[in-house]
């Protein structure tokens, strides 16, 4: 008899204690991961269009944060410009895949502002046929020679935008972050992906 309380004592103390702790390994922080400008703009768009019904793209371009300048086309960074016809307002929406620099990540609306069509027209999705890692190498291969010559060369930024230079939507493909202070700029045909203008 005695043996058998012993035994049921060891058992009933085996059930109370507390169960060993699994321990679980952490899954290192995935890299954030670029986006192409198409992409960026259909990560965009669904917002946009919660925005305003009628929203139309106006115009896209990365941004280069500190630490994380475009890479063969692709930006950690994008902000994409919408327009509503019927409300004669616009409206940027920045997606990013980190926060940084007051840059909040995934896809954030900015303000409001009025808008009335002048020079600058919506742009057909339609016509976006060529993605900028294909840009990308075509101003390579296009400015040769500006990146053969002396000199620290700024981040690449890519602006889509409607152009009135040339009857055709454009890529704007510049080492710098404005087509007014950068070191060289390439217009690349949106559709076709081919040289417009240096």
């Amino acid at each position: 008899m005695r043996s058998f309380s012993t035994v049921l004592f060891a058992l009933l103390l085996a059930g109370c204690s507390s169960p060993t702790e699994t321990t679980t390994k952490a899954e290192p922080k995935k890299a954030p991961e670029p986006l192409t400008g198409r992409r960026a703009i259909q990560s965009t768009f669904p917002t946009a269009r919660t925005w305003a019904a009628d929203a139309q793209l106006l115009r896209a371009r990365n941004l280069n944060l500190a630490g994380h300048p475009s890479s063969e086309g692709k930006a950690i960074a994008w902000e994409v410009t919408y327009v509503s016809p019927a409300n004669a307002s616009m409206r940027s929406f920045n997606w990013s895949a980190v926060e940084l620099g007051g840059v909040h990540e995934g896809v954030f609306g900015g303000p409001q502002q009025s808008w009335q069509q002048g020079r600058e027209a919506p742009i057909e999705m339609s016509l976006l046929g060529v993605d900028t890692p294909d840009l990308f190498k075509t101003a390579m291969e296009e400015a040769k020679d500006f990146l053969k010559s002396k000199g620290e060369k700024p981040p690449m930024t890519f602006q889509l935008e409607s152009n009135p230079r040339f009857p055709v939507t454009t890529w704007q493909v510049m080492w710098g972050n404005s087509s007014g202070t950068a070191k060289y700029v390439l217009y690349l045909d949106a559709k076709t992906g081919k040289l417009l203008g240096k």
